[in-house]
């Protein structure tokens, strides 16, 4: 196998992107960057220059659309990732993955059949009602049961060693239970209430700041247009009140000791049949 670069990485995933794109105008399904690849195309037309990773967003309808096509259309090139599809997977979430490519993260259960990906997340309602103290709770209540996904997905860490060995033993009983219950529990409990009928909405992979992830509907509403890269992609219309909401003052480049990557290690595969 040949090791490939950042730049190439980065290359194969613009190229994903614009397939994604393809299959989202031919359908006629309605999705945006998000997160870190938001920002990159609003700030930088493309990449954030210290990121390595491309997210697209789309409320659970879309979501659902998406899945099905991009499951009946799997080929040699790309290929739909899921826990239905693989059972050593143990995200809530989907990946497209290119099939030409390896790719090596460090997590303590090896997903089978890993390439170079796009992570692809729902968007669902957390409240029926405006109800702050309510989306507050059913916004602990989801980070318990994401909890359960990274004991069972991470190798537990801390530099207290009793602290480290009480999560090794919760992260046995955990892989006991088994990744399909955990997601099928996740999954039902994040699904609850339609993003149509919430004024709140939440993303079915939160990992910062509750105040950053909650986001209001009215911004979820509208798409446009904007460059990435080479390529033109949608975005959601109002994505400055998104962008703003997750990282204050956005077009400000952070302190040099706060740009890290992920660095996964990726290859190419020297035979298609590799695995």
């Amino acid at each position: 196998m040949e090791r490939i670069s950042l730049e190439e990485h980065k290359k194969i995933m613009v190229n994903m992107l614009e397939y994604i794109d393809k299959i989202c105008k031919e359908n006629n399904i309605r999705y945006s960057i998000y997160s870190g690849t938001l920002l990159g195309a609003i700030r930088h037309n493309g990449f954030i220059p210290w990121d390595d990773d491309i997210d697209i967003a789309l409320l659970r309808p879309e979501y659902e659309k998406i899945i099905k096509v991009l499951k009946e259309n799997s080929s040699d090139k790309y290929y739909l990732l899921n826990n239905d599809i693989e059972e050593t997977y143990f995200y809530p979430f989907s990946k497209l993955i290119d099939n030409s490519t390896i790719l090596i993260e460090e997590t303590s259960n090896k997903i089978k059949n890993y390439g170079v990906y796009i992570d692809i997340l729902a968007i669902d309602g957390l409240v029926k009602e405006k109800n702050n103290k309510k989306a507050i709770k059913n916004y602990k209540i989801r980070k318990k049961l994401q909890k359960r996904i990274f004991r069972y997905g991470f190798e537990p860490i801390d530099n207290n060693k009793l602290k480290r060995l009480i999560k090794k033993i919760l992260s046995f009983f955990i892989r006991k239970i088994g990744i399909k219950k955990i997601l099928n529990d996740y999954n039902e409990f994040c699904t609850k209430i339609s993003p149509n009928e919430s004024d709140y909405l939440i993303t079915n992979w939160p990992i910062f700041k509750m105040k950053t992830e909650i986001m209001d509907y009215e911004d979820f509403k509208e798409y446009d247009r904007h460059k990435f890269e080479n390529i033109e992609v949608s975005v959601f219309k109002n994505y400055h009140n998104i962008l703003k909401k997750k990282y204050g003052n956005y077009m400000e480049l952070p302190p040099i000791e706060a740009r890290r990557m992920h660095s996964p290690i990726v290859y190419k595969k020297s035979d298609k049949n590799e695995k």
